[in-house]
């Protein structure tokens, strides 16, 4: 996750007047939250609204205060705090994470652990309270299209982080177990990212800047949320392994230090990533090491759909996603217009239907 200053040339005409960019530990209160009723998984959300408490107020405190807020979340009406014993493990998820059953309250979680200590074993204590940070930033975000943060707790020295579950996984899991997505399912991913993306620049002021299928999970309600806001990339990963998996998505500004970024490179992210899922392949060529792709993405050609494989909105849409400057490529609000996406909505596909598809394939 990051927010970075809106001095781009190319977006200032597309946000709202008045939008402000602030700096991420600045970023509190975050303000009302849009009411979720009427909106297709308000249900969903309901039941695990509970576990999350109502946005604070206020300076954020270090060290063991901030442990503390961190760790209390509210369940009903009453303040509890994580334990690592209330948790029941069930199976492994990818690494670092796990599905666990929370006992008290008989809900299914994604538990992340983050490790804070270096190979000596020694607390790395600004990572610590920048991540603590962090997650009482996630807390207070609610959006259909963004996995519900439900709390955090310290477990042995590290910080362990709860998330909602999404039962099939990643769109990267999705497609590499199935197949290509077809596109009128491509055109349902597409609005909901774009909506997600909406919420969390427009109303949180909030650049994800991970955009890829990996962090585009799926559940049986057909419900597609954005994850993974970076607090533990530089923890459960090395820095070469993230640097590798994420450059291949990176809009070609990224690697220029003096372009800010903003909402815009995540469009040049999701553009890569449809593609990705349409096609069951990375649409760039193989290269050998990391900085021949980013110098592929900066100066060779731009990647497209097949001829004649798709709808000609399918490719104006990619097209759109992959314009190489950005101060011409189109906001996510913009992009909502467009009939790949305008379609999508209007079309009566049932995304719940198709997602018990995948279901039956993937889980049996």
């Amino acid at each position: 996750m990051g927010i970075t200053p809106n001095n781009s040339p190319g977006l200032s005409r597309r946000k709202p007047a008045g939008l402000e960019i602030r700096p991420l530990l600045s970023l509190y209160p975050i303000g009302r939250r849009k009411s979720l009723a009427g909106s297709e998984s308000a249900s969903h959300l309901e039941s695990l609204a509970s576990l999350s408490s109502e946005p604070r107020s206020g300076d954020l405190t270090p060290d063991s205060a901030l442990v503390a807020a961190v760790e209390t979340d509210i369940v009903g009406s009453q303040e509890v705090r994580y334990d690592a014993a209330d948790f029941e493990f069930i199976a492994p998820l990818e690494r670092m994470v796990a599905k666990v059953l929370h006992k008290p309250s008989g809900i299914t979680m994604a538990r992340k652990i983050l490790p804070i200590t270096t190979r000596e074993n020694t607390p790395r204590a600004k990572e610590r309270n920048l991540i603590l940070r962090e997650l009482s930033i996630l807390r207070k975000l609610r959006s259909p299209y963004v996995v519900t943060f439900l709390g955090a707790y310290i477990n042995e020295g590290d910080i362990v982080m709860l998330l909602e579950y999404m039962d099939l996984g990643s769109l990267s899991n999705v497609y590499l177990k199935t197949g290509p997505i077809e596109e009128a399912y491509v055109g349902k991913v597409a609005v909901q990212v774009l909506r997600g993306l909406c919420y969390l620049y427009d109303e949180c002021h909030i650049v994800h800047r991970d955009i890829k299928p990996a962090n585009l999970l799926l559940n049986r309600l057909g419900e597609v949320k954005i994850s993974d806001f970076g607090v533990s990339k530089d923890l459960v990963e090395s820095a070469a392994l993230t640097f590798t998996g994420t450059q291949g998505y990176m809009a070609p500004e990224r690697s220029c230090a003096s372009m800010p970024i903003t909402v815009i490179s995540d469009i040049w992210s999701l553009g890569v990533t449809l593609m990705e899922i349409a096609l069951a392949k990375f649409p760039y060529p193989p290269l050998t090491s990391v900085l021949d792709l980013i110098e592929f993405v900066q100066e060779g050609p731009t990647p497209s759909l097949p001829p004649g494989r798709f709808s000609e909105s399918f490719e104006q849409f990619i097209n759109l996603c992959l314009i190489k400057d950005p101060a011409q490529r189109p906001s996510p609000s913009v992009l909502l217009a467009e009939p790949f996406c305008a379609n999508a909505i209007v079309d009566g596909l049932d995304m719940r239907e198709w997602a018990e598809s995948i279901a039956t394939r993937i889980l049996g």
